[in-house]
């Protein structure tokens, strides 16, 4: 595992709605009033870099950004007018939001409502949380933020195309467009249901195709269906021996692949790709730059594959990049994948502590990680924020300080174990290609939950997400933070990771996990539609799950390895919840049953057991009366996510110097203005 200081993030790693399509409340849609923002402070590592890998650091980070708006065209199709408006409106100021304040005859509450909502939505690039992915609304009027508007004749503009979407309560969520979820990955004059989608979707993945850098629309021709697949390129010649266009009968659609989507700015980050080339520090990087920028190019995924064995073979740099089209949490499907991209310096000491864990760690592709390995990065200045901020409601008073004391450590082994080990075991059984299998067909291997031979497993061109649909994530991350759980008492395992040297007991370690991971799983019943029962972020779905699971633990005493209790406050109407773990269960108790549900999580997964594991998984997150009682209690303590505000790099005189801003609404929005993307 790489630990680093991020500089640079792009796209959202904690979001994965799946079809929240419910009014939600006005009050949870609208933007945090101040919210907590964090400065990721990565000045000293910058600092420490020499004058080329400066050079390297702006161009990749410039690349970046300007993938800003391939994101924004993904979210919704109003997200790229909103972001022109609001940075509009900070370019007419000049970055003088009182003068805005003034012109517009608004009050200081005003302002403050705009900013928070212009900081809310650059932080997850657009008008649907990051975390959730549910809309956010600004808390400023409409009038108010109209008046706002009238600085200048194209604020205006962007605003009338704009403001119907803006303050409108619905779509509240992202997800499919028939169950009134909004999307930019699903377009046309003609609105597909999400059968339409996956039907589709389905018969171009048997064909071969790779559709995470693509976008569906579809338009109805003389009464038949037409269906596009755009795919993300500067290039709009399809490559040689695609199939372009198909022809499906009963009843009669055509489906027709068009390149060149989001053009325009793969075209600008293509240009500062190039640059990053002159400052690559191997053939490695100069490999992975260049076939990079042919997928960009051309809309080849195979070329983003070869990008990835370049990544993965470039071993322990001191500047980690990543950019593509990678994780799929923001399709309703898990097929299409968002935008994202990175630039971040090694910290160099704890990155040391974790490669005796494992000497390779991750990537997209189940091919090229099976023959390659993995890599696997932790943000450490982000991780620092988050717990600076973390507050921790449920934890018992007797256990509060403990809590506080360790839980930036276990944080990070739990996060080290669930990347490298829990992402990384296992293998998936399967047909590779018609007539080869990478295990022995006629002699298939015993399931260890039947005691019989395999008979099933996934057929040509089938993954874990177009099998498990949009349950896969999440189901893959509840298995890894249960591994996390089960090796974490492992001594081999702590001293790896130099826990003993830092004089923090194991068993405190292991507890504290634990808690962890309960805290986490209650809090994340926010991100839950009861409505719909849906979960709207795979995390949270995960911890939900591993919180259920730990409730029906006992001893053969009839004793709970947990009880979550319900604390009424009559007189206040209110809930209050407390985590009761009995730490003398946990190696004796927990642990084997653990280890019991992580094996049957694993194996269906493996061997593409879909009903058997969708059965499972359902029955682990599905929330009855007492739950719900939890999730009231839950709501009470919510506290508003942290915004994480970067810095920008400049170039003078040829010297690469870095920009930070304040920690405040005014300073992101400032920020991101100063991208000009």
């Amino acid at each position: 595992m790489r630990v680093v200081g991020l500089i640079y993030t792009e796209g959202n790693h904690a979001h994965n709605p799946r079809n929240k399509s419910h009014a939600m409340s006005t009050q949870a849609l609208l933007a945090a009033s101040g919210p907590p923002i964090y400065q990721l402070d990565v000045q000293a590592a910058f600092l420490a870099c020499s004058d080329r890998e400066k050079l390297y650091i702006h161009h990749m980070t410039k690349a970046c950004y300007h993938g800003t708006r391939v994101i924004l065209q993904q979210v919704s199709l109003e997200s790229e007018t909103i972001f022109d408006l609001l940075m509009e409106l900070a370019k007419s100021c000049e970055g003088n939001f009182s003068q805005l304040q003034a012109n517009a005859n608004i009050d200081s509450k005003d302002l403050d409502d705009l900013l928070d909502f212009a900081a809310a939505f650059l932080d997850s690039i657009g008008n649907y949380r990051g975390n959730g992915d549910s809309k956010i609304i600004p808390r400023i009027s409409a009038t108010k933020f109209e008046q706002c508007c009238q600085i200048s004749e194209k604020s205006m503009a962007l605003f009338e195309l704009a403001k119907e979407r803006l303050f409108s309560l619905e779509p509240s969520s992202l997800g499919f467009p028939d169950q009134n979820g909004a999307s930019g990955y699903f377009l046309g004059s003609s609105t597909p249901t999400q059968r339409e989608i996956e039907s589709i979707q389905n018969f171009l993945l048997a064909e071969g195709h790779l559709l995470q850098n693509s976008r569906f629309e579809k338009d109805l021709v003389d009464g038949a269906a037409v269906y596009t697949i755009r795919v993300a390129s500067v290039l709009t010649d399809a490559l040689g021996g695609i199939k372009q266009t198909y022809t499906l009968l009963n009843p009669e659609r055509r489906i027709n692949f068009i390149y060149g989507d989001h053009s325009s700015p793969l075209k600008i980050l293509i240009q500062h790709l190039q640059e990053a080339i002159k400052y690559a520090r191997n053939e490695e990087q100069e490999s992975y730059l260049q076939a990079t920028i042919q997928h960009f190019l051309t809309g080849d995924v195979q070329m983003h594959k070869n990008a990835s064995i370049a990544w993965l073979q470039d071993k322990h740099p001191h500047i980690e990049t990543l950019i593509g089209f990678i994780e799929s949490y923001r399709d309703p499907t898990s097929i299409r994948s968002e935008f994202e991209a990175l630039v971040a310096i090694q910290n160099s000491e704890v990155t040391r502590k974790l490669k005796a864990l494992a000497a390779c760690g991750a990537d997209a592709y189940k091919d090229i990680k099976t023959k390659y390995g993995r890599k696997n990065i932790f943000f450490a200045n982000r991780s620092a924020a988050v717990h600076m901020h973390d507050q921790t409601p449920f934890i018992a008073s007797e256990d509060q300080d403990k809590y506080r004391r360790y839980k930036d450590i276990t944080f990070r082994i739990i996060v080290g174990i669930h990347e490298l080990i829990g992402h990384g075991c296992g293998k998936l059984l399967g047909e590779i290609r018609p007539g080869a299998f990478n295990f022995n067909e006629n002699d298939p291997p015993i399931n260890p939950l039947t005691g019989k031979a395999v008979d099933t497993w996934y057929r040509v061109g089938e993954t874990p997400k177009s099998l498990f649909g949009g349950i896969a994530t999440s189901y893959s991350e509840c298995f890894a933070e249960l591994i996390a759980l089960y090796l974490i008492p492992e001594p081999d395992l702590l001293n790896a990771m130099e826990v003993m040297e830092s004089g923090v007991p194991e068993d405190e370690v292991v507890f504290n996990a634990y808690l962890q991971m309960i805290s986490m799983g209650l809090r994340g019943m926010a991100s839950y539609d009861p409505t719909k029962k849906k979960w709207g972020q795979p995390h949270d779905q995960a911890r939900f799950a591993i919180v259920k699971y730990l409730c029906t633990i006992t001893d053969e005493t009839g004793r709970n390895v947990l009880r979550v209790e319900i604390k009424e406050n009559p007189d206040l109407d209110e809930l209050d919840l407390l985590i009761q773990l009995d730490k003398e269960l946990l190696g004796s108790v927990a642990r084997p049953a653990i280890g019991k549900i992580c094996l049957e999580l694993h194996i269906r997964r493996c061997i593409a057991d879909v009903q058997g594991g969708k059965s499972l998984y359902q029955e682990m997150t599905s929330l009855d009366n007492e739950h719900m009682k939890w999730r009231e209690a839950v709501l009470k303590h919510q506290q508003a996510r942290p915004l994480f505000l970067m810095s920008n790099t400049t170039l003078e005189d040829g010297k690469v110097c870095l920009k930070s801003y304040p920690a405040t609404s005014a300073g992101f929005v400032q920020s991101w203005y100063e991208r000009c993307v």
